[in-house]
């Protein structure tokens, strides 16, 4: 059997290609107005920051996203007198005392928070994680990392937001 496609259906398959790509990270793409709770029941407003964040999306039965926590702490610490300000959230934490647990068996000293409805809406993330936004100090998206990232890029992209 033969199975002819033509043009249309072509542009179309295109398009719902396209579609499919919610949310691709430009220089000109600001990110939204956000605001969580911290692991240590802080509140954490995207407004109030005002330096370079890495904003991690990860999830507490994701091994890709765990494997990536010790690099976003020594980047954290590395880079913290350059101004930059690491953030985890996580996807599927139930409450703040789950979380500060789960810190503090990893040892990160970095904010942890619990994501809403609101900040997965306005970041288009749903349960597929690791996913990695940089912001820069006026809160534009300069790069998003969907998956494990290696340290070497992620490190790249927080020097070339640095300005280092």
């Amino acid at each position: 059997m033969v199975v002819m496609i033509n043009i249309k259906t072509i542009s179309l398959l295109c398009a719902l290609a396209l579609g499919a790509m919610a949310f691709q990270a430009r220089a000109t793409d600001t990110a939204p107005t956000w605001s969580v709770t911290s692991h240590t029941g802080k509140s954490i407003h995207s407004t109030s920051l005002g330096k370079v964040t890495v904003v991690n999306f990860w999830a507490t039965y994701c091994l890709p996203c765990i494997v990536e926590m010790p690099t976003l702490q020594s980047l954290s610490q590395k880079y913290a007198k350059d101004g930059l300000t690491v953030i985890g959230v996580s996807v599927d934490a139930q409450s703040t005392v789950m979380l500060k647990a789960f810190a503090d068996k990893l040892k990160t000293s970095y904010a942890m928070a619990l994501a809403n409805p609101q900040i997965m809406s306005d970041f288009h993330v749903s349960d597929n994680v690791p996913m990695t936004f940089i912001l820069d100090q006026q809160g534009r998206v300069l790069s998003k990392h969907s998956g494990y990232v290696k340290r070497e890029e992620l490190e790249k992209d927080i020097r070339t937001a640095l300005k280092l």
